[in-house]
This record gives structure tokens, sequence and C-alpha cells, in this order.
């Protein structure tokens, strides 16, 4: 990891797509999102675990929401889309594990 953590803007895309990229046979689940596209800014090695943010606008004020957790991407950084877990899906259980 280098001393400055970046960000990147990266649109979501349709699960439809990731599941067209994955060569690994299995298929995205409930409780998973997915970002990016080809030959574009994505999430790269070392991003697993990094946050995927929404900002949202809400009353003519931003606001930034944690909407997904990255999990892992398909082949070369770069190369999109990726696959993160989709935070709002588990949020009871998170309130509930939690203390």
């Amino acid at each position: 990891m280098g001393p400055v953590l970046k960000k990147a803007k990266i649109p979501f895309a349709q699960k439809e797509n990731c599941n067209a990229r994955n060569t690994n046979s299995r298929s995205l689940i409930e409780g998973q999102i997915c970002a990016g596209r080809q030959n574009s800014t994505d999430s790269c090695n070392g991003d697993s675990g990094g946050p995927v943010m929404l900002e949202v606008n809400f009353n003519f004020e931003f606001v930034t929401h944690l909407v997904g957790i990255i999990s892992y991407g398909f082949g070369e950084c770069g190369n999109g889309p990726s696959v993160s877990t989709f935070v709002p899906y588990y949020i009871d259980w998170i309130n509930d594990n939690i203390r």
C-alpha cells in the first residue's frame, strides 16, 4: 500500500455484465453488487476490504453512504468489473452483531 490513499469514480454495472466476465463459473449472489467496466478505472490488488461509497443529493446537500465492501475483480486491474458486498443487504445482521 502506498503512503497516499486513492479514490476513483467507478460506475455501477449490471449483474449480467459481471456474470458474463466471471471465468470462475460462479454467478453473483444476493447481497453482491458489480461496479466498473472494461478499460476503465477499477479496484485493484490490495483494494479488497475497501469501501464503495455512493454520494447522494439529499435536499440539495450531498451525503455519502457506504454501500459496499470490495471483494474481488476479474483479471488485470482496469479490466473490470469488480464485485463488492452490498452492505444494505446485510444491515440487519450488522446491527444485530455490533456492540
